[in-house]
């Protein structure tokens, strides 16, 4: 599956990385969050896993590994 910024189908993929900056679409409007885990490609339903950036922040300060949630890659653009 292939997606530009918010869900629009392209010839060109991103594939996210640990910790890194992207945003997020909830209900038209757009969110920072950070990636902490790989993007899951699946023909059912590609998700990235996700967390807010005061999560990641805490985790990181605590040694742990910060609690995400899955969010669908159609919704999901890089930082620019």
């Amino acid at each position: 599956m292939t997606v530009q910024p918010m869900g629009i189908p392209c010839a060109v993929s991103h594939s996210f990385e640990v910790g890194e900056l992207i945003l997020v679409a909830i209900n038209g409007i757009r969110r920072r969050m950070r990636v902490v885990a790989p993007d899951v490609r699946s023909d059912a339903f590609p998700v990235v896993w996700v967390c807010s950036e005061a999560e990641w922040e805490v985790a990181h300060s605590e040694s742990r590994r910060p609690e995400g949630m899955a969010w669908p890659l159609t919704d999901v653009s890089p930082m620019t």
